[in-house]
């Protein structure tokens, strides 16, 4: 515990992405009917993210933190928050009752995907943890891989370009976020994974170099909390 509590003074000094939880209500009164009014039920844990400012210290159990306040519904002054979970028009928001014994705080991590090119003989898939530099020591996935790209069929984006021809516009997923769905995540239904690799070079003469890209689509059971 008191080793985790160091860890969380240290990222005060990063991002705010470096000092972001997740707030969520499994088993509290705002989630469950029991000894409150029947106006408390809902369809779902609520959850909210909030932003860790001062870490007070270690008290037996736990570990005393001091956070960024949200409004009175819940929701982070600065929308979308950090890691963009939470969005103007969202569910219902954590605001009260939580329980410790039947709640959940999660910190938020990230990792980001890239191409490094910089040995054009071998570019590499590689994997860079959240405030790591792409030039520093990233996690190498694959190599020989020239392209990467993550797109989302999204209800906001996707769903008026159908046609006749394609009913259920399954040709059209976006692969920029923000201007096309406005990091909405709630209006996403498939993720899509374009992966392109190549055969490695080499000096003899005349010969070429073969790529070829593959493509995932993943469809989510469920996308809602």
């Amino acid at each position: 515990m008191t080793a985790w509590a160091a860890t969380l003074t240290a990222n005060l000094t990063g991002t705010a992405k470096s000092n972001e939880f997740l707030l969520v209500q499994g088993g509290s009164a705002d989630f469950s009917s029991a000894g409150e009014s029947s106006l408390n039920v809902t369809s779902g844990p609520k959850m909210t993210t909030v932003i860790l400012t001062a870490v007070i210290g270690v008290e037996g159990n736990s570990i005393h933190v001091q956070h960024a306040k949200t409004t009175s519904a819940g929701v982070p002054t600065t929308l979308p928050d950090p890691f963009g979970v939470i969005n103007v028009g969202d569910d219902l928001k954590c605001i009260n009752s939580f329980d410790p014994n039947q709640d959940y705080a999660i910190r938020l991590t990230g990792v980001t995907y890239t191409v490094d090119n910089s040995d054009p003989t071998d570019p590499k898939l590689v994997r860079t943890p959240l405030g790591g530099a792409v030039a520093g020591s990233p996690n190498v996935i694959a190599e020989q891989i020239v392209g990467f790209k993550v797109g989302a069929w999204s209800t906001t984006y996707s769903l008026p370009k159908k046609t006749g021809p394609d009913p259920t516009a399954s040709g059209f997923y976006s692969f920029n976020s923000q201007p096309d769905y406005a990091n909405d995540w709630t209006s996403i239904r498939a993720v899509r994974i374009n992966l392109t690799g190549r055969t490695p070079p080499n000096s003899t003469p005349g010969n070429t170099v073969s790529t070829q890209m593959i493509s995932v689509v993943i469809n989510p059971r469920n996308l809602s909390m």
